[in-house]
């Protein structure tokens, strides 16, 4: 397997988990959904997910992900 196979089915394991997180925290009760506690969630899956894989290699995947989504917006 190619490291750049490798590398993609890292990102697809943290979007995989991402997209979980955010399910999980949609049914929070809302008076519990400000903005710290927003914060304090996204930061802690983070802090856990470059703890456990190389950090440039991540950072530079989720950048191109992200860049790739803002791509497909619609401009005016």
């Amino acid at each position: 397997m190619s490291r750049h196979s490798r590398a993609l089915q890292v990102v697809d394991r943290i979007l995989d988990a991402l997209y979980e997180l955010l399910y999980k925290v949609r049914k929070l009760p809302s008076h519990l959904l400000d903005d710290d506690v927003l914060d304090s969630i996204l930061d802690r899956f983070f802090n856990m997910v470059l703890n456990k894989t190389n950090e440039r290699l991540v950072e530079r995947l989720l950048g191109d992900v992200l860049n790739g989504m803002v791509n497909k917006l619609p401009t005016r």
